[in-house]
Parts: C-alpha cells; sequence; structure tokens
C-alpha cells in the first residue's frame, strides 16, 4: 500500500487514511501511529505559540483523531478474536 500524502493535524485525514487502510486490506486489527514533531528549540524562551500549537496537533490531536477513525473498525476486528485474560494482581501486603 503506497503512502498516502496528508496532514495527520487535520482530523479529515485521519478519518480517510484509516478508511483507506480497512477498503484496501480488509480490516484494522492494530494501530501505529509513529509521527510526531520535535521542535529544534534548545531554551523554553524560543519556544513560539506556533511551535507549542504545531507539537500538540501532531503529537497528541492526530493520535487522538487517528483513534477516534480507527475505534469502530479496531472492535469489528477483534470482536470474535480471543482476548487474552489478565491474572488478577495481588494486593500489596500492609
Amino acid at each position: 500500500m503506497p503512502p498516502a500524502p496528508g496532514d495527520l493535524c487535520e482530523a479529515q485525514f485521519c478519518r480517510e487514511v484509516v478508511e483507506r487502510t480497512v477498503e484496501e486490506l480488509g480490516a484494522l486489527n492494530i494501530l501505529v501511529s509513529n509521527a510526531t514533531y520535535l521542535n529544534s528549540k534548545l531554551r523554553l524562551e524560543q519556544l513560539t505559540a506556533e511551535d507549542w500549537d504545531r507539537t500538540f496537533k501532531t503529537n497528541a490531536y492526530a493520535y487522538f483523531h487517528l483513534v477516534m477513525a480507527a475505534l469502530p473498525h479496531l472492535d469489528e476486528a477483534t470482536r470474535s478474536s480471543p482476548r487474552p485474560r489478565r491474572k488478577p494482581s495481588r494486593a500489596a501486603p500492609p
């Protein structure tokens, strides 16, 4: 599947890329968001509001938009799959 050029900071693009993936692959089993933005400012006073905004839009908002778009497909894909059972944790001694 070729890369889909676009901006993950835009909710619409996130929805489109998830839908395209499901259409081309038939299902979605896992979501990996590997896009990040790290500015090169070394001192806090060099950081601008635009830097701050871009960092959050890329590193937090994009992930949120991808998860929201993928969630219905992940539920469908995993509904019939066995889920691992968690062992009960022991309470810490008093």
